[in-house]
């Protein structure tokens, strides 16, 4: 069995949460709308189920601000 965040839609969780707790530090950047604009294209795809295309413009929003992307634990057997 997968630990859940190490599903696609668990993944996309994570990543939303991971921006969203580190975002109220970087609401004054001169490219915040770009970067805002990331992340929601990623949660959109990732609620339409095209998680591969919504984890990448989450990872891209999170390291434009300079935050390396959690990654999903795996389960030790």
């Amino acid at each position: 069995m997968r630990a859940p965040n190490s599903t696609p839609a668990g993944r996309c969780q994570n990543l939303v949460r991971q921006f969203d707790e580190a975002w109220p530090s970087h609401q004054t950047r001169a490219d915040a709308e770009l970067i805002v604009q990331w992340r929601n294209q990623g949660q959109g795809a990732c609620q339409a189920g095209r998680y591969h295309e919504g984890i990448h413009d989450l990872k891209r929003a999170l390291l434009r601000l300079g935050i390396k992307p959690v990654q999903p634990i795996k389960k030790i057997s």
